[in-house]
């Protein structure tokens, strides 16, 4: 009897954590948040889903992808994730998935893009090419590569990333403007599971500076070119 206390105990407790942690948002709600918040946003709808247009600046994983969980987890857990799909229930069941990795802010928008839409919220056409960044580097591939040049930049990063695609246009111009001095590369972690692992890229974008070889810089999130170059000019 007193086990069968305890693990009702522990079953109650864990519901109200999910309970404590998941906020619910009407849309209204959902969109006032929006405004006034740096989180992350998260639409986990099938690619057929996203044609109907998705919510400003929304990340896309697929709830039904088998990687889900290897994907959310790569999402910056000191932000505030709002969550989406159709109608709620993936979304809430993703929020779940979150809480469990490790997320403590978590908002699900209560009846999905169906009651966003209702409501007359914008949405916009989600641009992803998922023929961008194919090629696939082993561990030794890369190191060869490390070895080969004495000041390599990576941008470890994934297409369904908004902040890694925001950031994509100030690294293919660092690459342009330091050719001849510094190898400047994006590395898609969805396509180099086996590099991403190594070098323990938790989150997405990652920045990694690496000379001689070694790695002696990295920085999880959106930086400025400013401070890129900063970084790069010091260790020419």
């Amino acid at each position: 009897m007193k086990n069968i206390f305890i693990l009702t105990c522990f079953l109650f407790n864990s519901v109200l954590n999910f309970a404590q942690n998941i906020r619910d948002f009407s849309a209204e709600k959902f969109n006032d948040a929006l405004k006034n918040n740096t989180g992350i946003i998260l639409d986990v709808r099938t690619s057929k889903e996203l044609s109907s247009g998705i919510i400003k600046n929304a990340s896309t994983i697929d709830f039904y992808d088998k990687r889900f969980k290897s994907k959310v987890s790569k999402i910056q857990k000191e932000k505030t994730i709002f969550v989406y799909c159709r109608s709620g229930s993936r979304s809430y069941q993703a929020c779940k998935i979150l809480i469990d990795l490790g997320f403590t802010d978590v908002v699900n928008l209560k009846g999905g893009i169906v009651s966003w839409k209702k409501l007359g919220y914008p949405l916009e056409d989600v641009v992803i090419s998922d023929s961008e960044e194919t090629q696939q580097l082993s561990v030794s591939d890369f190191e060869q590569v490390l070895r080969k040049n004495n000041v390599v930049f990576i941008d470890f990063h994934t297409l369904w990333c908004v902040p890694c695609r925001k950031l994509s246009p100030v690294i293919d111009a660092l690459k342009n403007e330091y050719k001849s001095k510094v190898l400047i590369e994006r590395i898609n972690i969805d396509n180099n599971i086996a590099l991403s692992n190594f070098y323990n890229i938790s989150s997405v974008p990652t920045l990694v500076l690496f000379k001689n070889s070694k790695e002696i810089w990295r920085y999880n999130g959106i930086i400025s070119k400013f401070e890129i170059k900063k970084l790069l000019d010091t260790n020419l």
